[in-house]
């Protein structure tokens, strides 16, 4: 079925086989990210992708664009980085490898263009108000086609997305049908809209080529024994995403509930408080840095 889809264009398979933090861990480590997903996607499924879906992490190594380009992928697609209100652009590497990368508006659900496109509901989206700019939406996407999420945040289903936006995504669209008339609604994958950008003949987008630090006021220039701390840490996540995978295939719940009071090892979690904490302990505009440390 996998096969089916991927070969009619109605799905996309990503190359790295986890979300990364690009800036905290070693080169050695993000070739073979892409080299392990694409091994596997050619073993287990005959696919090739041209393509990397990393949503959530902070932080872009500039050398990610040569990296992709000697595995054969020339599309990136984010929900972090820069460009939070969405765009289409490229990451330039230091030999000169282009990267098309698309940052999805807002993390990567589903933003309207008016919050009057989602009925009135008691469920939560992430959006909290938000829409999607239409101020220099050309310059953003100067082909005409916007990519956005048709998702309610992570490991999202249908159901998922009905409750926290009071419609089936496919109904929302066909109000959005409606309600923007000199509009094209559909479902699309992000290897067939950023393909015309690695043309020859591709209009001019933005370049990065310097690399993108991470949001959350830690680095590699930091004291190793930070460093070490994250590669522990990187560990434990793996096999706490494994536990829960396995989880879900025997029926049960992907995170146990008592894990729902935890707020980081160094809170970090207060930064989303208004999104996902009952009470807001937010540092005071201007002292985020000291807060953190």
């Amino acid at each position: 079925e996998v096969r089916r889809l991927f070969a009619e264009g109605r799905l996309e398979v990503g190359a790295a086989y986890v979300d990364r933090w690009e800036n905290l861990v070693c080169g050695e480590t993000l070739i073979r990210n892409i080299q392990i997903g694409q091994q596997v996607l050619a073993k287990r499924l005959g696919l090739r992708t041209r393509l990397v879906i990393h949503p959530d992490l902070p932080g872009l190594n500039t050398q990610m664009a040569q990296i992709c380009a000697q595995s054969g992928i020339d599309f990136y697609v984010t929900a972090r980085k820069m460009f939070q209100e969405g765009r289409i652009w490229r990451l330039r590497g230091p030999d000169g490898s282009g990267l098309v990368v698309m940052t999805w508006p807002m993390f990567y659900v589903f933003v309207p263009f008016s919050q009057a496109d989602i009925p009135p509901h008691p469920g939560r989206n992430f959006t909290r108000g938000r829409t999607l700019p239409l101020e220099g939406l050309e310059g953003r996407y100067p082909l005409g086609h916007v990519g956005i999420s048709a998702g309610a945040g992570d490991l999202t289903d249908s159901g998922q997305f009905q409750s926290a936006y009071g419609l089936d995504v496919r109904e929302l669209l066909e109000n959005c049908r409606r309600r923007y008339p000199q509009t094209d609604w559909g479902f699309g994958i992000a290897a067939d809209l950023l393909a015309p950008y690695a043309e020859a003949d591709a209009p001019p987008i933005v370049e990065v080529t310097e690399t993108i630090p991470s949001v959350w006021g830690v680095g590699a220039t930091e004291d190793f024994r930070l460093i070490t701390a994250f590669r522990r840490n990187e560990a434990l996540l793996l096999a706490a995403e494994s536990a829960a995978a396995l989880a879900m295939l025997e029926g049960r719940a992907a995170i146990p509930a008592r894990t729902h009071d935890w707020r980081g090892a160094y809170g970090e979690i207060a930064f989303f408080a208004d999104a996902f904490c009952s009470h807001d302990d937010s540092p005071a505009s201007g002292t985020e840095l000291d807060w953190l440390w």
